[in-house]
Protein backbone atom coordinates (compact mmCIF):
# COMPACT_ATOMS: atom_id res chain seq x y z
CA UNK A 1 0.00 0.00 0.00
CA UNK A 2 2.72 2.48 0.98
CA UNK A 3 4.66 1.67 -2.19
CA UNK A 4 1.71 2.66 -4.37
CA UNK A 5 1.15 5.82 -2.32
CA UNK A 6 4.84 6.72 -2.75
CA UNK A 7 4.68 6.30 -6.54
CA UNK A 8 1.55 8.48 -6.68
CA UNK A 9 3.30 11.13 -4.57
CA UNK A 10 6.37 11.23 -6.81
CA UNK A 11 4.25 11.48 -9.97
CA UNK A 12 2.09 14.26 -8.51
CA UNK A 13 5.14 16.25 -7.42
CA UNK A 14 6.89 15.91 -10.79
CA UNK A 15 3.68 16.92 -12.57
CA UNK A 16 3.74 20.22 -10.68
CA UNK A 17 1.19 19.27 -8.02
CA UNK A 18 3.75 19.86 -5.30
CA UNK A 19 1.27 20.33 -2.47
CA UNK A 20 -0.15 16.82 -2.80
CA UNK A 21 3.30 15.37 -3.43
CA UNK A 22 4.70 16.97 -0.27
CA UNK A 23 1.68 15.93 1.75
CA UNK A 24 2.27 12.32 0.71
CA UNK A 25 5.98 12.73 1.56
CA UNK A 26 5.05 13.80 5.11
CA UNK A 27 2.45 11.02 5.29
CA UNK A 28 5.18 8.48 4.53
CA UNK A 29 7.72 10.14 6.85
CA UNK A 30 5.34 9.89 9.82
CA UNK A 31 4.18 6.34 9.08
CA UNK A 32 0.79 7.48 7.81
CA UNK A 33 0.54 10.43 10.24
CA UNK A 34 0.71 7.79 13.00
CA UNK A 35 -2.71 6.43 12.03
CA UNK A 36 -1.59 3.28 10.17
CA UNK A 37 -0.96 0.19 12.36
CA UNK A 38 2.49 -1.32 11.95
CA UNK A 39 1.35 -4.73 10.54
CA UNK A 40 -0.58 -2.94 7.79
CA UNK A 41 2.32 -0.57 7.10
CA UNK A 42 4.84 -3.41 6.78
CA UNK A 43 2.55 -5.50 4.58
CA UNK A 44 4.18 -6.30 1.24
CA UNK A 45 7.80 -5.11 1.15
CA UNK A 46 8.29 -5.07 4.93
CA UNK A 47 9.45 -1.44 4.84
CA UNK A 48 8.51 1.42 7.13
CA UNK A 49 6.91 4.62 5.90
CA UNK A 50 10.19 6.45 6.50
CA UNK A 51 11.91 4.16 3.98
CA UNK A 52 9.40 5.15 1.31
CA UNK A 53 9.84 8.82 2.26
CA UNK A 54 13.58 8.40 1.65
CA UNK A 55 12.97 6.90 -1.79
CA UNK A 56 10.67 9.86 -2.48
CA UNK A 57 13.36 12.40 -1.56
CA UNK A 58 16.02 10.63 -3.65
CA UNK A 59 13.69 10.44 -6.66
CA UNK A 60 12.88 14.17 -6.50
CA UNK A 61 16.55 15.06 -6.02
CA UNK A 62 17.50 12.94 -9.02
CA UNK A 63 14.92 14.68 -11.19
CA UNK A 64 16.35 18.10 -10.22
CA UNK A 65 19.92 16.92 -10.83
CA UNK A 66 19.00 15.71 -14.31
CA UNK A 67 17.28 19.03 -15.03
CA UNK A 68 20.28 20.98 -13.66
CA UNK A 69 18.14 22.81 -11.09
CA UNK A 70 20.14 22.03 -7.94
CA UNK A 71 21.70 25.12 -6.35
CA UNK A 72 24.77 25.33 -4.11
CA UNK A 73 24.48 28.47 -1.93
CA UNK A 74 28.06 28.51 -0.62
CA UNK A 75 27.45 31.69 1.42
CA UNK A 76 24.88 29.92 3.61
CA UNK A 77 26.24 28.59 6.92
CA UNK A 78 23.61 25.84 6.84
CA UNK A 79 24.76 24.70 3.40
CA UNK A 80 28.43 24.72 4.51
CA UNK A 81 27.59 22.67 7.61
CA UNK A 82 25.58 20.13 5.60
CA UNK A 83 28.29 19.90 2.95
CA UNK A 84 30.98 19.26 5.58
CA UNK A 85 28.97 16.46 7.14
CA UNK A 86 28.07 14.91 3.76
CA UNK A 87 31.76 14.88 2.76
CA UNK A 88 32.53 13.29 6.11
CA UNK A 89 29.88 10.63 5.43
CA UNK A 90 31.52 9.74 2.10
CA UNK A 91 34.85 9.08 3.83
CA UNK A 92 33.13 7.30 6.73
CA UNK A 93 31.22 5.02 4.35
CA UNK A 94 34.38 4.20 2.38
CA UNK A 95 36.35 3.35 5.52
CA UNK A 96 33.44 1.34 6.86
CA UNK A 97 33.12 -0.79 3.72
CA UNK A 98 36.86 -1.06 3.02
CA UNK A 99 38.23 -1.71 6.51
CA UNK A 100 35.42 -2.75 8.85
CA UNK A 101 33.81 -4.85 6.11
CA UNK A 102 30.25 -5.11 7.47
CA UNK A 103 27.54 -6.91 5.53
CA UNK A 104 26.32 -4.59 2.77
CA UNK A 105 22.67 -5.07 3.71
CA UNK A 106 23.45 -4.19 7.33
CA UNK A 107 25.46 -1.18 6.19
CA UNK A 108 22.59 0.16 4.09
CA UNK A 109 20.07 -0.37 6.90
CA UNK A 110 22.16 1.76 9.25
CA UNK A 111 23.48 4.33 6.74
CA UNK A 112 20.32 5.14 4.79
CA UNK A 113 18.79 7.57 7.31
CA UNK A 114 21.68 10.00 6.64
CA UNK A 115 20.48 10.40 3.06
CA UNK A 116 17.54 12.47 4.34
CA UNK A 117 20.01 15.36 4.54
CA UNK A 118 19.86 15.50 0.73
CA UNK A 119 16.30 16.81 1.05
CA UNK A 120 17.93 20.23 1.52
CA UNK A 121 18.83 20.34 -2.18
CA UNK A 122 15.24 20.22 -3.45
CA UNK A 123 13.22 21.71 -0.61
CA UNK A 124 14.27 25.21 -1.63
CA UNK A 125 12.05 24.84 -4.72
CA UNK A 126 8.93 25.25 -2.58
CA UNK A 127 7.40 28.72 -2.49
CA UNK A 128 6.05 30.54 0.56
CA UNK A 129 2.34 30.04 -0.20
CA UNK A 130 2.84 26.31 -0.59
CA UNK A 131 4.63 26.12 2.78
CA UNK A 132 1.71 27.98 4.39
CA UNK A 133 -0.90 25.73 2.76
CA UNK A 134 1.02 22.67 3.89
CA UNK A 135 1.25 24.01 7.46
CA UNK A 136 -2.53 24.54 7.65
CA UNK A 137 -3.13 20.90 6.70
CA UNK A 138 -0.48 19.57 9.08
CA UNK A 139 -1.87 21.80 11.81
CA UNK A 140 -5.39 20.33 11.44
CA UNK A 141 -3.96 16.79 11.48
CA UNK A 142 -1.94 17.61 14.61
CA UNK A 143 -5.05 18.91 16.40
CA UNK A 144 -6.88 15.65 15.60
CA UNK A 145 -3.86 13.60 16.72
CA UNK A 146 -3.64 15.53 20.00
CA UNK A 147 -7.30 14.84 20.79
CA UNK A 148 -6.79 11.15 20.06
CA UNK A 149 -3.62 11.16 22.17
CA UNK A 150 -5.61 12.41 25.19
CA UNK A 151 -8.52 10.00 24.57
CA UNK A 152 -6.03 7.14 24.93
CA UNK A 153 -5.57 7.89 28.66
CA UNK A 154 -9.13 7.25 29.95
CA UNK A 155 -10.02 4.60 27.34
CA UNK A 156 -6.79 2.59 27.39
CA UNK A 157 -7.00 2.26 23.61
CA UNK A 158 -3.87 2.87 21.53
CA UNK A 159 -5.07 5.28 18.84
CA UNK A 160 -1.72 6.51 17.47
CA UNK A 161 1.37 4.51 16.54
CA UNK A 162 4.82 5.01 18.05
CA UNK A 163 5.90 5.81 21.59
CA UNK A 164 5.59 3.64 24.65
CA UNK A 165 2.96 2.73 27.26
CA UNK A 166 3.70 2.64 31.00
CA UNK A 167 1.61 2.69 34.16
CA UNK A 168 1.86 5.56 36.68
CA UNK A 169 0.38 5.29 40.18
CA UNK A 170 2.48 7.63 42.34
CA UNK A 171 -0.65 9.62 43.28
CA UNK A 172 -2.54 6.49 44.27
CA UNK A 173 -4.68 6.63 41.13
CA UNK A 174 -4.20 4.50 38.00
CA UNK A 175 -2.80 6.45 35.08
CA UNK A 176 -1.59 5.00 31.78
CA UNK A 177 1.13 7.08 30.18
CA UNK A 178 1.16 7.19 26.38
CA UNK A 179 4.23 8.85 24.89
CA UNK A 180 3.21 8.69 21.22
CA UNK A 181 3.01 12.45 20.77
CA UNK A 182 2.00 13.79 17.35
CA UNK A 183 5.07 14.14 15.11
CA UNK A 184 4.56 17.85 14.40
CA UNK A 185 3.19 18.87 17.81
CA UNK A 186 6.28 20.84 18.89
CA UNK A 187 6.68 22.99 15.76
CA UNK A 188 2.92 23.61 15.61
CA UNK A 189 2.83 24.64 19.28
CA UNK A 190 5.76 27.03 18.99
CA UNK A 191 4.41 28.60 15.80
CA UNK A 192 1.09 29.28 17.54
CA UNK A 193 2.85 30.69 20.59
CA UNK A 194 5.27 32.97 18.77
CA UNK A 195 3.49 34.05 15.59
CA UNK A 196 1.23 36.83 16.80
CA UNK A 197 -0.04 37.61 13.28
CA UNK A 198 -1.28 34.06 12.70
CA UNK A 199 -5.09 34.10 12.71
CA UNK A 200 -6.63 30.74 13.68
CA UNK A 201 -10.05 30.05 15.17
CA UNK A 202 -9.88 28.99 18.85
CA UNK A 203 -6.13 29.66 18.88
CA UNK A 204 -5.93 29.90 22.69
CA UNK A 205 -7.87 26.67 23.17
CA UNK A 206 -5.66 24.81 20.71
CA UNK A 207 -2.53 26.04 22.50
CA UNK A 208 -4.00 24.68 25.75
CA UNK A 209 -4.80 21.39 23.99
CA UNK A 210 -1.20 21.05 22.78
CA UNK A 211 0.24 21.90 26.20
CA UNK A 212 -2.03 19.45 28.03
CA UNK A 213 -1.12 16.73 25.51
CA UNK A 214 2.54 17.28 26.37
CA UNK A 215 2.05 17.58 30.14
CA UNK A 216 -0.20 14.50 30.38
CA UNK A 217 2.50 12.24 28.96
CA UNK A 218 4.04 12.71 32.45
CA UNK A 219 7.46 12.42 30.81
CA UNK A 220 9.90 14.22 33.08
CA UNK A 221 12.39 15.27 30.43
CA UNK A 222 9.58 16.46 28.16
CA UNK A 223 7.97 18.57 30.90
CA UNK A 224 11.26 19.97 32.15
CA UNK A 225 12.33 20.57 28.56
CA UNK A 226 9.20 22.62 27.91
CA UNK A 227 9.75 24.66 31.09
CA UNK A 228 13.41 25.27 30.25
CA UNK A 229 12.57 26.19 26.66
CA UNK A 230 9.95 28.69 27.80
CA UNK A 231 12.43 30.09 30.30
CA UNK A 232 15.09 30.43 27.61
CA UNK A 233 12.59 32.20 25.35
CA UNK A 234 11.80 34.70 28.11
CA UNK A 235 15.46 35.38 28.96
CA UNK A 236 16.49 35.76 25.30
CA UNK A 237 13.70 38.23 24.57
CA UNK A 238 11.66 36.01 22.25
CA UNK A 239 8.46 36.73 24.22
CA UNK A 240 8.63 40.52 24.06
CA UNK A 241 5.29 40.76 22.26
CA UNK A 242 3.68 37.64 23.68
CA UNK A 243 3.63 38.26 27.44
CA UNK A 244 0.08 36.88 27.84
CA UNK A 245 1.33 33.46 26.75
CA UNK A 246 3.69 33.29 29.73
CA UNK A 247 0.83 34.02 32.12
CA UNK A 248 -1.42 31.31 30.67
CA UNK A 249 1.38 28.76 30.59
CA UNK A 250 2.18 29.38 34.28
CA UNK A 251 -1.53 29.30 35.18
CA UNK A 252 -2.11 25.97 33.44
CA UNK A 253 1.07 24.49 34.90
CA UNK A 254 -0.14 25.38 38.40
CA UNK A 255 -3.52 23.70 37.74
CA UNK A 256 -1.82 20.45 36.70
CA UNK A 257 0.92 20.67 39.33
CA UNK A 258 -0.37 17.87 41.63
CA UNK A 259 0.04 15.27 38.88
CA UNK A 260 3.11 16.76 37.22
CA UNK A 261 4.79 17.51 40.56
CA UNK A 262 4.51 13.90 41.70
CA UNK A 263 6.09 12.76 38.47
CA UNK A 264 8.92 15.31 38.65
CA UNK A 265 9.64 14.57 42.32
CA UNK A 266 10.04 10.90 41.50
CA UNK A 267 13.19 11.84 39.57
CA UNK A 268 15.00 12.50 42.87
CA UNK A 269 15.12 8.76 43.54
CA UNK A 270 16.66 8.29 40.14
CA UNK A 271 19.29 10.97 40.74
CA UNK A 272 20.20 9.45 44.11
CA UNK A 273 20.56 6.08 42.43
CA UNK A 274 22.89 7.59 39.85
CA UNK A 275 25.53 8.19 42.50
CA UNK A 276 24.95 5.02 44.53
CA UNK A 277 27.04 1.86 44.48
CA UNK A 278 24.22 -0.17 42.95
CA UNK A 279 23.53 2.19 40.07
CA UNK A 280 25.42 0.16 37.45
CA UNK A 281 23.62 -3.02 38.47
CA UNK A 282 20.22 -1.33 38.21
CA UNK A 283 21.16 0.39 34.91
CA UNK A 284 18.50 -0.70 32.44
CA UNK A 285 15.67 -0.16 34.93
CA UNK A 286 16.56 3.51 35.45
CA UNK A 287 16.45 6.69 33.44
CA UNK A 288 18.86 9.40 34.57
CA UNK A 289 21.55 7.04 35.85
CA UNK A 290 21.10 4.61 32.97
CA UNK A 291 21.64 7.36 30.40
CA UNK A 292 24.70 8.79 32.15
CA UNK A 293 26.45 5.43 32.28
CA UNK A 294 25.26 4.40 28.83
CA UNK A 295 26.72 7.51 27.15
CA UNK A 296 29.92 7.29 29.21
CA UNK A 297 30.48 3.65 28.30
CA UNK A 298 30.04 4.33 24.56
CA UNK A 299 32.18 7.49 24.66
CA UNK A 300 35.06 5.71 26.42
CA UNK A 301 34.86 2.89 23.88
CA UNK A 302 35.30 5.14 20.83
CA UNK A 303 37.93 7.33 22.54
CA UNK A 304 40.36 4.40 22.88
CA UNK A 305 40.91 4.02 19.12
CA UNK A 306 41.89 6.88 16.73
CA UNK A 307 39.77 5.33 13.95
CA UNK A 308 36.78 5.21 16.25
CA UNK A 309 37.42 8.77 17.43
CA UNK A 310 37.10 10.05 13.87
CA UNK A 311 34.63 7.61 12.29
CA UNK A 312 33.00 5.69 15.12
CA UNK A 313 32.28 2.00 14.75
CA UNK A 314 30.82 2.58 11.32
CA UNK A 315 27.39 1.57 10.09
CA UNK A 316 27.51 -2.02 11.26
CA UNK A 317 24.17 -3.66 12.09
CA UNK A 318 23.32 -4.86 15.58
CA UNK A 319 23.26 -8.49 14.41
CA UNK A 320 26.87 -8.26 13.14
CA UNK A 321 28.33 -6.59 16.24
CA UNK A 322 29.96 -8.62 19.07
CA UNK A 323 27.39 -9.41 21.74
CA UNK A 324 29.40 -8.72 24.90
CA UNK A 325 31.18 -5.48 23.99
CA UNK A 326 29.08 -3.32 26.32
CA UNK A 327 27.58 -4.02 29.74
CA UNK A 328 24.74 -1.52 29.54
CA UNK A 329 21.77 -1.79 27.23
CA UNK A 330 18.16 -2.87 27.23
CA UNK A 331 17.87 -6.61 27.85
CA UNK A 332 16.09 -9.06 25.58
CA UNK A 333 14.45 -12.32 26.62
CA UNK A 334 17.90 -13.96 26.72
CA UNK A 335 19.13 -11.15 29.00
CA UNK A 336 21.48 -9.93 26.27
CA UNK A 337 22.20 -6.20 26.27
CA UNK A 338 21.38 -4.17 23.15
CA UNK A 339 24.80 -3.12 21.91
CA UNK A 340 24.08 -0.35 19.42
CA UNK A 341 20.79 1.35 18.56
CA UNK A 342 18.51 2.40 21.41
CA UNK A 343 15.94 5.14 21.93
CA UNK A 344 16.73 6.44 25.42
CA UNK A 345 19.49 8.93 24.61
CA UNK A 346 20.84 10.31 21.33
CA UNK A 347 24.44 10.86 22.38
CA UNK A 348 25.28 7.17 22.67
CA UNK A 349 24.12 6.67 19.08
CA UNK A 350 26.04 9.72 17.84
CA UNK A 351 29.34 8.77 19.50
CA UNK A 352 29.11 5.16 18.32
CA UNK A 353 28.11 5.85 14.72
CA UNK A 354 30.09 9.01 14.00
CA UNK A 355 32.83 9.05 16.61
CA UNK A 356 33.81 12.24 18.42
CA UNK A 357 34.84 14.09 15.25
CA UNK A 358 31.70 13.11 13.35
CA UNK A 359 29.51 14.10 16.29
CA UNK A 360 31.10 17.57 16.27
CA UNK A 361 30.29 17.91 12.56
CA UNK A 362 26.74 16.70 13.21
CA UNK A 363 26.34 19.36 15.88
CA UNK A 364 27.77 21.93 13.45
CA UNK A 365 24.59 21.43 11.40
CA UNK A 366 22.47 22.02 14.50
CA UNK A 367 24.40 25.16 15.44
CA UNK A 368 24.23 26.44 11.85
CA UNK A 369 20.42 26.28 11.89
CA UNK A 370 20.28 28.03 15.28
CA UNK A 371 22.59 30.80 14.06
CA UNK A 372 20.49 31.26 10.92
CA UNK A 373 17.29 31.51 12.98
CA UNK A 374 18.83 33.92 15.50
CA UNK A 375 19.60 36.49 12.81
CA UNK A 376 15.99 37.69 13.01
CA UNK A 377 14.90 36.29 16.35
CA UNK A 378 12.16 38.94 16.79
CA UNK A 379 10.31 37.43 13.84
CA UNK A 380 7.63 35.02 15.10
CA UNK A 381 8.61 32.09 12.86
CA UNK A 382 12.31 32.52 13.65
CA UNK A 383 11.48 32.53 17.36
CA UNK A 384 9.38 29.37 16.95
CA UNK A 385 12.24 27.67 15.10
CA UNK A 386 14.71 28.60 17.86
CA UNK A 387 12.39 27.19 20.53
CA UNK A 388 11.99 23.97 18.55
CA UNK A 389 15.77 23.59 18.31
CA UNK A 390 16.29 24.22 22.04
CA UNK A 391 13.49 21.83 22.99
CA UNK A 392 14.80 19.01 20.82
CA UNK A 393 18.35 19.50 22.11
CA UNK A 394 17.07 19.00 25.67
CA UNK A 395 15.09 15.94 24.57
CA UNK A 396 18.24 14.45 23.04
CA UNK A 397 19.09 13.32 26.59
CA UNK A 398 15.89 11.26 26.77
CA UNK A 399 15.25 10.19 23.18
CA UNK A 400 17.17 8.76 20.25
CA UNK A 401 15.35 10.81 17.59
CA UNK A 402 17.90 13.63 17.65
CA UNK A 403 20.59 11.21 16.44
CA UNK A 404 18.61 10.31 13.31
CA UNK A 405 19.38 12.62 10.38
CA UNK A 406 15.69 12.92 9.42
CA UNK A 407 15.42 15.07 12.57
CA UNK A 408 16.78 17.95 10.48
CA UNK A 409 13.78 17.92 8.12
CA UNK A 410 11.67 20.14 10.40
CA UNK A 411 14.48 22.73 10.75
CA UNK A 412 14.80 22.63 6.94
CA UNK A 413 11.11 23.44 6.53
CA UNK A 414 11.51 26.36 8.94
CA UNK A 415 14.71 27.51 7.21
CA UNK A 416 13.33 27.58 3.67
CA UNK A 417 10.02 29.14 4.69
CA UNK A 418 11.92 31.95 6.44
CA UNK A 419 14.17 32.37 3.41
CA UNK A 420 11.20 32.51 1.00
CA UNK A 421 9.44 35.03 3.26
CA UNK A 422 12.52 37.23 3.28
CA UNK A 423 12.88 36.98 -0.51
CA UNK A 424 9.21 37.89 -1.03
CA UNK A 425 9.58 40.90 1.29
CA UNK A 426 12.69 42.07 -0.57
CA UNK A 427 10.90 41.67 -3.92
CA UNK A 428 7.92 43.71 -2.71
CA UNK A 429 10.23 46.42 -1.34
CA UNK A 430 12.09 46.51 -4.64
CA UNK A 431 8.84 46.80 -6.59
CA UNK A 432 7.69 49.66 -4.35
CA UNK A 433 10.97 51.50 -4.91
CA UNK A 434 10.72 50.99 -8.69
CA UNK A 435 7.12 52.22 -8.81
CA UNK A 436 8.04 55.26 -6.70
CA UNK A 437 10.95 55.99 -9.02
CA UNK A 438 8.64 55.79 -12.04
CA UNK A 439 6.23 58.26 -10.44
CA UNK A 440 9.05 60.75 -9.86
CA UNK A 441 10.24 60.37 -13.44
CA UNK A 442 6.76 60.96 -14.89
CA UNK A 443 6.25 64.01 -12.68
Amino acid sequence: MFFIIMIIGIILYLQGKKYFGLLIFLFLLTDGFQFVPEPLMLFGFNLYGKDYALIFTLAILMSYLIAGKVRFPVKSIVFVALLCFLIYLVFAAYIDLAYYNPSFSGFMLMFRVNLFLLTYFWLDKIDKKLFERLFKTIFIITVIQSILCLIQIPTGLRLLTGGGITAFDELGIPWVRYTNLPYFLMPCLFILLMNKTLVIHYKGGIIVLFLITILFTLTRTLILGLILTMGFAVLSGLFNQQKKVIFWFVFMFILTLPIIGARLLSSTDDINAAVSDKSVEQGSNMTFAYRIFHVTERYLYVSKDPKHEFFGIGFIHERDFPKDTFLLGHRNEKYEATQLEQDDVSWSNLFLRYGIFGTVLYMFIFVAFVVAFFKQKTNGINAAAIMFMIMTLILSFASGKFSQADYFLVPMFFFFYIRKSRQDAETKESNVLLSTSDVHKNS
